[in-house]
């Protein structure tokens, strides 16, 4: 365990967590709905710090990222650069088609699966292989602020980039906290402004208000602070919310709030966790279409991704069916 950051004291030994958009107010003994948040006699703890689920080498463009700048040589890093990606247990988010499902929730013997290493230990380890990039992706990182800002603060003394894959859930508070630290951001848009709230809602589990709103005001006020974006929508049909529409006013809010030259990419949906239905399965011609349909509205990096490439966590020893990019 290790003392939390971004957290205030309420009445009656209540704590509020402030490292994402649910702010869940935790009574002494519980835990925040990622269960890795716990109030501890009135003080909050980070349950898991030091814990992860993977520690392995996989190139950018499983993030995804295809135009991260490398400060060291003023160009953009390879789309294959290698990555030391590391991850823990758990979300603030249960979406019911999570291709990360196997990280995504705690599992009961989580001392026997985690990976155990020191913030030093993670940085060493991509020195050794020497690699330049660290990748804190595949859970949602916005619930283990303490972990990611000791490795991030780390890695900028030894000169690394730093690259934060996110449901875009984290508080304002937490972008100020780690963006000193962290080179780039990629961010999920699950569902568009104007029609998205009651799929992050119903889809993801995010009973809070105005769900849209909140991310994507992350979102900008990330960009604000001079940082790198890319944007992940993964498209399911029939469930995200007439995808058409969803891309449209996506496509205008990215161009309007990020700029026309963010990269979006438009995922293929994958069956995972608890959608595993194979009519679920994206056709290719409507990725194809709504790619066209967001070009329309003036962005001009659209990436089509059609396979389970995009940062999907692979247990060890399983051997990814769907594509080799991770290995």
């Amino acid at each position: 365990m290790k003392i939390a950051k971004l957290f205030q004291k309420l009445e009656d030994g209540q704590i509020q967590c402030q490292a994402c958009i649910r702010e869940c107010k935790i009574s002494k003994g519980a835990t925040g709905y990622c269960q890795t948040r716990k109030n501890i006699n009135g003080k909050l703890f980070s349950l898991y710090y030091g814990y992860f689920s993977g520690i392995r080498i996989e190139p950018l463009k499983s993030k995804p990222f295809l135009y991260l700048p490398n400060s060291q040589s003023e160009k953009l890093f390879s789309p294959d650069e290698k990555t030391l990606s590391i991850g823990g247990f758990g979300c603030n988010f249960k979406c019911m088609g999570c291709q990360n499902f196997e990280v995504s929730r705690l599992p009961s013997d989580i001392d026997q699966k985690a990976i155990m290493a020191s913030p030093q230990e993670i940085v060493k380890m991509a020195l050794v292989q020497n690699l330049k990039i660290i990748a804190f992706t595949w859970n949602e990182p916005s619930i283990m602020p303490e972990m990611v800002v000791d490795v991030a603060k780390i890695a900028k003394k030894q000169g690394l980039t730093t690259v934060y894959v996110s449901n875009g859930s984290l508080s304002k508070k937490h972008v100020d906290l780690i963006a000193p630290y962290i080179d780039a951001f990629r961010f999920d848009i699950k569902a568009g402004p104007n029609i998205g709230d009651a799929f992050y809602r119903n889809y993801c589990r995010l009973q809070i208000d105005s769900p849209v709103k909140k991310i994507l005001e992350t979102i900008k006020y990330t960009k604000s602070k001079g940082k790198h974006i890319e944007i992940l929508t993964v498209l399911i049909p029939t469930m995200t919310p007439s995808c058409i529409r969803s891309v449209i006013n996506t496509a205008k809010w990215i161009k309007h709030n990020l700029g026309k030259e963010t990269p979006w990419h438009l995922a293929k949906f994958i069956p995972a966790g608890e959608l595993l239905n194979p009519s679920l399965i994206t056709p290719d011609n409507l990725i194809d279409y709504l790619a066209s349909v967001a070009k329309l509205q003036g962005l001009t990096k659209i990436n089509v991704i059609k396979d389970k490439g995009c940062d999907c966590f692979i247990p060890k020893n399983v051997k990814c069916l769907d594509c080799d990019c991770c290995h």
